[in-house]
């Protein structure tokens, strides 16, 4: 490692890491006139530098601080070398958790504690550079002991008197910020949320400014591009089990390969969990994925639809809300049906889908015959799938991919154009038990490919809508067979949280089929 003598402002190395010395190092934005390995060593050159000025005002601040080396990312690394660049990447998180001291420097904020009475200090602080950018992610995760600094090297504040504004900036869970919490012990989702606002200048370094924090090495190949993010998932699957690296966003109507382009798609993942804690049989799947030439080979538990070709796949982790503790499932289509085991990842009904499991909180909003279900000693395993199937998940053949595009994202635009504001999504987590649809009222609303229901404007002055399913006994004898009737009901409009949408959904068993249900008050409920 190559250390600044802060009194000398010579370098000196320390190959032996048990004699390296207590040292301070530097946190900052990178601005024109930063001072290189090799113009350091020329005297002459580096004064007229802006970049010098900083790194001298630096060293000088940590010795008045008792430190007598220090250690800076812009001149004490030879960029020339591609060993020696590669290595210090691989190695910069553990040299920042190692400081003794860690100082951030924020060019852009112009006021400090010294100029008391400017009210925006706050307001420069949180909307600085330095929070915006990949490499300082690691910077402030690293570190136990941080001092922030602005443009004059007025000091503002340490990271634990600023942990709460810290954490509202940036999302970090305050033990990790405390380090009282290893990035180890949270979700790979959400480690990629927090880096999903940040950027860098360079497209490989999104991935590779993130090593240190999934505790991964890989070498660097600058010219590779996104496939940089690729290489950094593919290591971080042979070394965990956590599902959660495929809980990311894609664009709406689109189909995917398994692995994410960009952390910036793990933006709405932060409160995405490592474990299922709720049911027992899913925290016992057992872990084991890998990544092959042929795309991601996986066991999952497996969501029917009504169509064969549509499932979701029941992941080993979930998100936790303030009510609810749901399940996360990914949508999965193939145009081979259940028997190839071959699907790709489709962005519908949305690009991932939490089942939430009910807790006590709401029970006082469902109706009497419901208030059983809601229990959660009723819900727990019964209401996952056991079995778990190897399936293969990848990107399909361009012909595939035309094929299963007019099949799946065709009938989803035509009812867009019946203009259905909202759409219910059927799925029967236990299978359909011996049963097959028989019918469904509106018709026209029912597309069985993608398994969804659009409740349409039934111009009823209560502003809802309400659908019905009838499904019928498999091997019943015409007109003599066992129905089951599956009422749903959704208001068109809300204000309000999504998960709040006021909707309802009821099992009618033994349905007659001269029966006409409306669906009267009492049978309604936010089910």
């Amino acid at each position: 490692m190559r250390l600044i003598n802060t009194a000398t402002l010579k370098f000196e190395e320390f190959i032996d890491h048990a004699r390296t010395p207590p040292y301070a190092i530097l946190s900052h934005t990178w601005e024109d006139g930063e001072v290189s390995f090799q113009e350091w060593n020329h005297h002459v050159t580096r004064i007229g530098k802006k970049g010098f000025r900083k790194i001298k005002s630096f060293c000088q601040l940590a010795s008045q601080d008792g430190f007598t080396h220090a250690w800076v990312d812009t001149n004490c690394i030879d960029k020339r070398s591609s060993a020696e660049l590669s290595e210090a990447i691989n190695s910069m998180f553990a040299w920042y958790q190692e400081a003794a001291f860690c100082y951030v420097y924020m060019a852009d904020v112009v006021v400090s504690r010294r100029t008391t009475g400017h009210r925006d200090l706050d307001s420069q602080f949180l909307n600085s550079k330095w929070f915006t950018r990949g490499w300082t992610l690691r910077e402030l995760i690293a570190p136990r002991h941080i001092n922030f600094y602005a443009n004059d090297w007025g000091f503002i504040g340490t990271k634990q008197s600023l942990l709460e504004a810290i954490h509202r900036a940036t999302g970090i869970d305050t033990k990790c910020l405390l380090g009282e919490a290893s990035p180890s012990e949270f979700s790979i989702a959400k480690i990629m949320s927090w880096a999903a606002g940040r950027v860098t200048t360079r497209l490989e370094d999104q991935a590779y400014c993130l090593l240190g924090l999934f505790d991964v090495n890989m070498p660097l190949l600058y010219g590779e591009g996104g496939k940089a993010f690729i290489r950094l998932q593919e290591e971080i699957i042979r070394k965990t089990d956590d599902q959660s690296i495929f809980v990311y966003d894609m664009p709406t109507l689109c189909m995917t390969a398994p692995l994410a382009t960009s952390p910036s798609l793990f933006a709405n993942s932060t409160n995405v969990s490592r474990w299922f804690r709720l049911a027992a049989q899913m925290a016992m799947i057992p872990p084991f994925y890998t990544m092959t030439n042929a795309g991601l080979s996986i066991s999952l538990p497996l969501i029917q639809t009504l169509s064969p070709n549509f499932v979701l796949g029941v992941l080993n982790c979930n998100t936790v809300e303030e009510y609810t503790s749901s399940s996360v499932c990914l949508p999965l289509s193939s145009h081979m049906g259940l028997h190839c085991r071959k699907y790709t990842r489709v962005s519908l009904p949305a690009p991932w889908i939490s089942l939430s499991l009910p807790t006590a909180s709401i029970k006082s909003l469902l109706p009497w015959y419901e208030e059983n279900a809601a229990r959660l000693d009723n819900w727990s395993s019964d209401f996952q799938p056991e079995k778990l199937t190897n399936i293969m998940i990848s990107m399909l053949s361009q012909l595939d991919r035309e094929i299963l595009s007019r099949w799946v994202f065709g009938p989803s635009k035509q009812m867009t154009g019946k203009a259905a504001k909202v759409s219910c999504f059927i799925t029967f987590p236990r299978g359909l038990s011996g049963y097959r649809l028989y019918a469904a009222d509106p018709p026209e609303a029912l597309d069985e490919q993608t398994s969804m229901m659009a409740m349409l404007d039934q111009k009823i002055t209560d502003g809802n809508s309400r659908g019905l399913l009838v499904f019928e006994e498999r091997g019943s004898r015409l007109g003599n067979g066992k129905y089951i009737g599956i009422y749903v009901e959704t208001a068109l409009d809300y204000k309000g949280a999504l998960q709040d949408w006021p909707r309802a959904c009821r099992i009618l068993q033994n349905w007659d089929l001269g029966r006409e249900y409306n669906g009267s008050d009492e049978d309604r409920g936010t089910g």
